[in-house]
């Protein structure tokens, strides 16, 4: 095993290890993905099995005899199946609105005669809370949530390292954003990268699960496998549904095991010979990344006015505005000479951030950043010291 110390903040993670890895290195790593990979997929020597979020609620969404299958490979597994903690959350939290929703499907989704028994057939069994309760809710208990209990769960990525990784993810979505708005080809794919418009408020989800399965196979020193059914995205896995290669450079670079992450919906139909398909329709996708509202539109535009002003009033004071000169650096110049006051350098520093955002093209970060109504309020400023450098050149002329 490698002697890298396996703290997050301190280099051990996805985007620590360099694109460019030796040559040697990176066939060392693929060699040891394609001798392991044929014990691995069979779960032979009790490898761990991470299912994913959608993996747990598929078990609500199929019809009955599916769903016998998949719990009969739950229970089967049980010893081998590990759940992290952000899978836990995101299982619980979404858990209730799958069933409603399978609960509410009209027959024109059922598609077979077997689904058709679908809703009557869904083995839910449910009891009244305190009657107490003003709201009256119910608890819904079920044979999922029983097996669930009976998987190993951890817990280990701290507040920090969780705090890193989103740091860490935000320099990924940005370099995506900046390639994805300019039209070219986006950066290599990084987990989670399909959550940035899918998952605007909350787009890191994938990102700590990459990172709890690879402190995992660390602390054990193991191979692990990922079953998942979000192959759609092309983070998880290449369009052709093979592996990302550079997944498996990183990911062997860092711990000397492997990851294997598998299409679970691939896996499951060669174990059971049948489709594992949800019932419940998959909300169409958005086809466009990061679409400019009008407001942002009007914005971004205010900023570049404001900038241009800037830069004149510069250039009337003498003051170095070249095209590689910062708009920043100007400013503290013409606030250090006395020609802006503080009040007007403090306020345009304050809000400058969101210009570079802008600039950028990091829409997504700017939209988890500031509220509508800061955004509003920044357009504000913009227009008051685009006045202010408007009066400035108009005295400086005299």
């Amino acid at each position: 095993m490698s002697n890298k110390k396996c703290i997050i903040e301190k280099g051990y993670s996805f985007n620590s290890i360099p694109d460019k890895a030796e040559f040697a290195d990176q066939q060392t790593a693929l060699t040891y993905y394609s001798n392991n990979l044929p014990s691995a997929t069979n779960l032979s020597d009790g490898v761990p099995i991470f299912l994913d979020t959608n993996v747990l609620l598929r078990g609500y969404s199929i019809s009955p005899k599916r769903r016998a299958y998949l719990y009969d490979f739950f229970l089967e597994k049980k010893d081998q199946i590990v759940i992290s903690k952000q899978i836990e959350q995101e299982f619980i939290r979404n858990r209730k609105k799958v069933i409603k929703d399978f609960e509410n499907l009209p027959d024109v989704h059922l598609t077979d005669a077997g689904d058709a028994l679908s809703r009557l057939l869904f083995e839910l069994n449910t009891t009244e809370e305190d009657t107490t309760n003003s709201e009256n809710t119910t608890l819904v208990e079920d044979e999922l949530l029983d097996l669930f209990s009976k998987f190993k769960q951890i817990d280990n990525l701290s507040a920090t390292e969780k705090n890193f990784l989103k740091k860490e993810f935000d320099v990924l979505s940005r370099s995506f954003s900046l390639n994805k708005g300019k039209g070219k080809t986006p950066n290599r794919a990084f987990p989670g990268m399909g959550d940035i418009l899918e998952k605007p408020k909350f787009p890191y989800g994938d990102y700590f699960i990459y990172h709890e399965l690879l402190k995992y196979s660390y602390d054990n020193n193991q191979d692990v496998i990922f079953l998942t059914f979000d192959v759609a995205k092309e983070d998880w896995l290449k369009s052709s549904k093979e592996p990302h290669p550079y997944y498996i450079h990183r990911t062997f670079a860092l711990n000397e095991k492997m990851i294997y992450i598998l299409n679970a919906n691939d896996f499951f139909e060669q174990l059971y010979e049948t489709s594992f398909d949800s019932l419940v329709p998959i909300p169409k996708k958005m086809d466009e990344f990061n679409i400019e509202s009008k407001f942002e539109k009007e914005l971004s535009a205010a900023f570049s006015n404001l900038e241009q002003q800037i830069r004149k009033l510069a250039q009337k004071l003498d003051v170095d505005a070249t095209n590689d000169i910062s708009t920043k650096y100007i400013l503290d110049e013409l606030n250090y000479n006395n020609r802006i006051s503080d009040k007007t350098y403090y306020e345009l520093m304050g809000i400058w951030s969101i210009r570079d955002g802008f600039r950028d093209g990091d829409l997504e970060t700017i939209r988890r950043t500031y509220t509508p109504d800061e955004l509003a309020e920044t357009a504000g400023v913009v227009e008051d010291n685009i006045r202010v450098m408007d009066k400035l050149l108009l005295s400086a002329k005299r």
